[in-house]
Formats: C-alpha cells, structure tokens, sequence
C-alpha cells in the first residue's frame, strides 16, 4: 500500500498517467535482465523492482524478483532509466541506458534512512502544493503548508533531489545533489531542474549535514529568480547611436534605460556567449551615467554578474599592475569608491586575478581587496559574480566562490560619478551585465550559473 500511495503522488508530481509493463523473468522477450542482491550478499526474493525511463514518466516496467533475485523487462524504447525499490529496510536505486542490445546487469540493495526537512521560499510565496522527490522513483512526499516534508526508506549513495515549484511565477522547479551516507549527508544545490550530476559540484557550495537516529534533517532553499535586478545590458539589445553632441552613444539596455554613455572610439561589438559582447582595448573606455536608475546612495548591498573574457591577460603578469574593469567613485575621487580590477604581483596574486574591493579612501590596498584564488584564463569566457553586503566584498568565477574580504565599509553614498568601463589598457570583452541591489547567495550563483550556461564553462 505505501508503495501504491508513492506512486500516485510521483503520477500527480508529473501530471503522466503511464503504463505499468511487467517484463517477467521467464519471458524470453526480455531486453534488461540482472540479479537484485541484498545487502547481506543473498538474492533478494519477490522484491518488487521498477524500471522508469528518465525522461518520460510513462515508461514504467514492473517486475518481481524470483528465488534466484533474477528480473527481467522487456524494453524497447532507447534511453536512459532509473532502477529503484525498497523492501524490508533495503532500498537500491541505480541508472542504467538502454541502446538496444540485451543488458544484463547486477545490483545490490543498501540499508535505508529517512531524510525530513523544510523548504523555504524566499519571499512571502506559501511552500504548500510543492512536491519534493527522486526523480524517476516512487520517492515522492508533498509539502506542508509548513514547508515541512518527509521521504522515507532511502537508500545510501548519490542522487538527485528535485522540487518543483509552488509558485511558478517566482520560481523555477529545483534540483539538488544529494549524497547520503550511513552518518551523515551532503547536499549540493539548488540547481536548475535537468542538471545532473553524479557527484557535489564543489565541496566549497555543498552544506553537510549529520543523522541522528538514522535521520537526516536538512533545508531545502528555493531561490527566488529577482534580486531587486536595477540595470541589464544584454549587449543584443544595445542601440548605439551617436547622440546629440556627437561625441559618445545613446544605449538601451534590456530594462529600458536610455543613457548617454561616452565611447573614445564607437564601440566595437564581437560574438559574445549568448549573441553579441562589447570589447575594449587599450584606451577604449566607456563612462555610463547611471544617475537615475543605479543610485547607491545609502547602498548597503550590492550584486554584479556578467561574463568576461580577458584576451591578453599574459601581458600584465610581469611585475605589479592593477588594472581597473569597472569603478564609481565620488566626485572629488576620495570618498567611497567602488570598483572591479585585474591584479597581478600584488596581494598574494603571482599571476592576473580578478579583485573586487569597496573602499572609502583613494588607491585601494590589498586590505580592501577580494582577491581571486583563481587566475584569469586567456581567451576564454568566464562567469563572474561579485557580491558586496556591509563590508563584505566576494567574487565568484563559474558559480565557485573564489575570493571573500570584509572591506570595512558596512554602506556607501555620494558615488555620484559615472561607471567606468575599461580605459585602462586591457583587451577584454564583456556580455550579459546585471547590476542589483540585492547580495546573491552562493546558493542562487551555483543555481544562475547552470541555468544561464548549463555549467559548460
């Protein structure tokens, strides 16, 4: 009955009514065959076993072991499937891809835990209607409007936990790694539904959790898709048209914001990750006033994310230089500043790395700086977020977090210069920039970086 009552729940989680094919171990039809092992090492008798085509949910077959654990299905659809059952405090949960040749294959069944927990919406949107659960399996439990869920009789090793979303207009459907082991759990996420991964990304974004009688209690966050957004050049919507006096450029960014932004030369657009980039070599510069729409009078966080290609990053790595990407600064160039810059020979980098600081006094020093312990590569795009919430300054590089500082400034106000871009005698190329005041966690840059690229770079 309890294997009934997960089944329905994972048919109203995909919205499928599929058909149950039983392959049979005595059918000679049987295109995937094994034997189920117990965790003692002894076949595992008139278990109930499902195979379930990863991608379409109506691909269902249903088996029952025999005395010899043997199980057979007789599939003929390619793809990948998931393997799954649980009986008497064993479980087995395994992928295998069907190519059209006989399979045949062995699995063990491990011993079994239960994780419970909550999810947790950023916003006012209530958790109640979500689902949380393993794809392709009956592991499904639905949330209560306390955001509280159980799933029960999982089996150790790794695999993905999905969420879908109770309010789809906030937030997407989720998808977590999660690793659970006799004492303890690792789980990595929230990614975009559809990733998957055999392993945690990076143990510097995973969060580790401890059982307690067999018990795993964990938090499941679903990340909120607007980060109070202020400005976002696409570079595909740019219009670049002289303006009235001739010497710069009239562009609109995705938001609507028409700007008067000063070019020494008309800018040079080239192929970016996802249309078009701008590039600045040398001199070239941009000085983009913000006034209006990217007021941080008072700001007290802060978010820029985009993605950079530094072409000849090599050049600047003899000796000390830093040179600046972006930077706002006041008026009398003194007072708060703030900016991005590519550092070498200085502050613990031997090689270029991007720094990220926020400072109230002018020539920024190294106590000031987040510095990347990852170095800049050559000629290749890169997705950089850099997040500063009073005082603390941190830079991501391909949704890992690379280098954090609490820069002593906890706001700042009276930044009334432009945005400066470029103009310090890099080549380097620039797409997709969003600026919002709203700190991203390192949950939601994990999260944008695979939605936006489907972690490729």
């Amino acid at each position: 009955m309890f294997l009934i009552f997960l089944f329905s729940l994972v048919m109203l989680l995909c919205g499928c009514s599929p058909v149950e094919t039983a392959g049979g171990v005595s059918e000679e039809t049987n295109s995937v065959s094994g034997v189920l092992v117990a965790a003692d090492g002894n076949f595992a008798r008139n278990v109930v076993i499902h195979a379930r085509h990863s991608a379409k949910s109506d691909q269902l077959f249903v088996d029952t072991t025999d005395e010899n654990g043997a199980f057979g299905f007789s599939i003929k659809e390619y793809g990948e499937y998931v393997l799954s059952s649980h009986k008497a405090g064993q479980a087995i949960y395994e992928t295998f891809v069907y190519t059209g040749s006989d399979l045949k294959m062995s699995s063990k069944m491990t011993t079994v835990k239960t994780i419970q927990g909550n999810l947790v919406l950023d916003g006012v949107s209530s958790p109640e209607d979500a689902k949380v659960g393993i794809p392709g399996t009956d592991w499904v439990s639905s949330v209560k409007p306390t955001g509280y869920f159980v799933l029960s009789n999982l089996p150790l090793g790794t695999y993905n936990l999905t969420v879908s979303s109770p309010d789809r207009e906030r937030f997407d459907d989720a998808e977590y790694t999660l690793v659970l082991e006799a004492d303890s759990y690792w789980l990595n996420g929230p990614l975009p539904r559809g990733i998957v991964h055999s392993e945690p990304v990076d143990v510097s974004v995973n969060s580790k959790g401890v059982s307690y009688n067999g018990v795993s209690e964990i938090t499941l966050p679903m990340i909120d898709v607007d980060y109070k957004i202020q400005y976002v050049w696409t570079m595909d919507s740019v219009l670049a048209l002289p303006s009235d006096s001739g010497t710069g450029y009239y562009l609109l960014d995705d938001m609507g914001h028409e700007t008067e932004t000063v070019f020494l030369y008309e800018p040079e657009f080239t192929e970016g990750v996802d249309g078009k980039a701008i590039r600045f070599v040398a001199s070239d510069y941009a000085a983009v006033d913000t006034s209006g729409f990217l007021d941080v009078d008072s700001l007290t966080e802060l978010s820029i994310e985009g993605f950079f290609k530094f072409n000849n990053p090599e050049a600047f790595a003899v000796g000390e230089f830093q040179k600046n990407i972006l930077s706002k600064r006041s008026d009398d160039y003194i007072e708060e500043m703030i900016g991005v810059s590519l550092i070498s020979g200085k502050c613990g980098a031997v090689e270029p790395r991007l720094a990220f600081y926020s400072v109230n006094v002018n020539n920024p020093t190294c106590e000031y700086m987040a510095v990347s312990q990852r170095a800049v590569p050559a000629g290749e795009w890169i997705y950089v977020v850099l997040t500063w919430r009073r005082g603390i300054a941190k830079i991501y590089q391909n949704g890992v977090l690379t280098g954090r500082i609490d820069t002593g400034l906890r706001w700042m106000e009276n930044i009334s210069k432009p945005l400066y871009i470029g103009g310090d005698g890099l080549d380097f190329e620039m797409d997709d920039v969003r600026f919002g005041f709203k700190e991203i966690s390192s949950a939601e840059v994990l999260y944008r970086y695979y939605k936006r690229l489907g972690g490729q770079l």
